[in-house]
């Protein structure tokens, strides 16, 4: 068996893995339920219970799907003070008198407690075809039953188990040389370039054969939709080798994928698999002599830009003015490049823009300081200033709320106020360009129509700058496709066309890739020629490049999307 291309089943490492699964998915968790039960007042024997959230088992974030475990909090969600684990499969749907139904249907249960459950969601709840719906969660004991959670399940909900059950960190992971060889990757236990990975998650993926709920399975299966990793936040995507159910344990999934020959070396590599939506980040140590992982020397690059929003039918309708910079570093960081845009790309774009729903802090990456930063107009004696704003993921990053109309087209120096203990000094001028007026009435409850197609109309702006409009069904952008249309400012308007082809026999095509909605947005930015930075600077303190740019941003809510 070639354990770098299948899934690893071997009796032997099959165990091994259960035990670090058991590991993972219960034993920090009742530990830290020994303190919750601790705490007077807590849980009372015959309280109804109370669930406080529901979140994905491995993540602890919000995206959860049909046949992943999911963990339960709560307050009284068992009658007694005992934590119980299942000892056998199928698992049971009942557990220490315990009961969770998701839309009226029992869930198989892992573990139980007063205070947490870890519960597998039954596969029927289905979210018709469509990219989430909305389930209802009850958790039930002799004392009685729960008030019903309302809780969002995605269609997948991918999240990665980390070593030490954090949901960041170290992922839980084993390394697959060339040889067969398999071993838990750690930074004393590196994975090198050209090796193979295997990721354990929960989430991830649609079996070809879905198994019945509480049963594992007990060579794999694989997935309908393998989905795409990201190594040290690539740009490029790695093809998963297998992506599917982990044999033997219920509701986990298994991925392996070869590291990219031209990897970094380090000891907390990022890694996240897209799957539609995204996984949050977790680290793998990688050397090319395996054995103890070595960071490569810091580097550092950064991004400043000014930007301006003007927003009707949404929750936050008016002006914005931001200015906002950040200067990443960490062991062998790489500035992305950035791909040109063009009124030629007028296509659809099904990608999310968003890399991860969970921002986990990982060990060597950081954000520099450039102490106070002034933001001056031109030919204005009064400038605005910008301080650093800290953030728990590591580092400091600069999101100033600036003065009502302070972004005009026109010339702005930005310099750092550097002090000793900051590392980044800098004196640049950003030339912002013109705004547009937008002709076109989109005012709440205009309908867009897939058979039909729209003109949008604009006046103003710089003709050689980009006009992009993005249009969505779900403001936060979580699960939202989108469809793009680009144009040059100096066109004057884009025609927002959704039909393609013309079969004899169906006609043609017409979607936005988007389902209905009464809530949509259309976003129109005007960004410099290409869509991308307006200048390019060394910087002191930075081992790379900054770029320094400029957006305007027009967002019309309260949309509807018709077929």
């Amino acid at each position: 068996m070639d354990q770098r291309l299948t899934p690893v089943h071997s009796r032997g490492t099959s165990l091994a893995m259960a035990g670090i699964m058991r590991e993972i998915v219960a034993v920090p968790m009742a530990l830290s339920l020994l303190a919750i039960a601790a705490m007077p007042g807590v849980c009372q024997t015959n309280s109804m219970p109370v669930i406080s959230g529901v979140v994905n088992s491995a993540s602890y974030t919000s995206l959860i799907g049909p046949g992943s475990i999911v963990s339960i909090f709560g307050s009284n969600l068992t009658t007694g003070f005992q934590s119980v684990e299942a000892s056998s499969v199928p698992l049971p749907m009942t557990l220490a008198g315990t009961t969770v139904t998701f839309n009226g249907n029992k869930a198989p249960l892992l573990f139980v407690s007063p205070g947490q459950i870890n519960a597998q969601i039954p596969s029927s709840t289905a979210v018709s075809g469509a990219l989430a719906s909305t389930a209802s969660v009850v958790v039930s004991t002799a004392a009685g039953s729960s008030a019903a959670a309302q809780v969002t399940v995605f269609a997948v909900g991918p999240g990665f188990f980390s070593s030490d059950s954090s949901g960041c960190g170290a992922a839980a992971a084993l390394n697959v040389t060339a040889e067969g060889q398999v071993s838990a990757n750690s930074s004393s236990n590196s994975a090198a370039p050209g090796d193979y990975i295997s990721l354990f998650g929960t989430g991830l993926g649609v079996p070809t054969a879905v198994p019945a709920d509480g049963y594992a399975v007990p060579t794999g299966d694989i997935f309908q939709q393998p989905g795409l990793i990201h190594v040290d936040y690539s740009g490029s995507a790695t093809d998963p080798s297998y992506s599917g159910l982990a044999p033997t344990l219920v509701g986990v999934d298994q991925v392996n994928f070869q590291i990219p020959p031209d990897t970094r070396e380090g000891c907390s590599v990022p890694a996240s698999m897209d799957t539609g939506l995204p996984s949050q980040v977790v680290t793998i140590s990688i050397g090319k002599t395996r054995g103890q992982c070595v960071d490569p020397p810091v580097q550092s690059y950064g991004e400043v830009w000014l930007e301006r929003t003007i927003a009707s039918g949404t929750a936050n309708d008016g002006e914005t003015d931001q200015f906002n910079a950040v200067f990443p570093a960490s062991p062998g960081l790489t500035m992305p490049s950035l791909s040109g845009m063009s009124p030629e790309l007028n296509s659809i774009d099904f990608a999310t823009n968003v890399r991860s729903i969970k921002a986990c802090a990982i060990p060597g990456y950081t954000r520099l300081s450039a102490g106070t930063i002034s933001i001056q107009p031109s030919g204005q004696t009064k400038a605005a200033t910008a301080a650093p704003m800290v953030q728990t993921t590591g580092g400091v990053e600069y999101r100033q709320t600036l003065p009502a109309g302070f972004v005009q087209a026109g010339t702005y120096m930005i310099s750092s106020e550097a002090n000793a203990s900051t590392a980044v000094v800098f004196e640049q001028p950003l030339s912002v360009g013109a705004g547009i007026s937008v002709e076109t009435s989109l005012t709440p409850g205009t309908t867009l129509d897939a058979y039909t197609n729209r003109i949008i109309s604009w006046t103003g702006g710089d003709p050689a700058s980009l006009v992009r409009m993005t249009l969505i069904d779900d403001a936060n952008l979580v699960a939202s496709p989108q469809e793009v249309f680009y144009a040059s400012a100096g066109d004057g308007s884009v025609t927002m066309a959704s039909c393609i082809g013309d079969n004899p026999l169906f006609g043609s095509v017409c979607s936005f890739g988007l389902p209905p909605s009464k809530s949509a947005q259309l976003i129109i930015d005007v960004l410099p020629a290409g869509g991308v930075a307006d200048t390019v600077a060394d910087v002191l303190g930075i081992s790379q490049r900054v770029r320094f740019s400029w957006a305007w941003h027009y967002v019309f809510g309260g949309l509807s999307i018709s077929y």
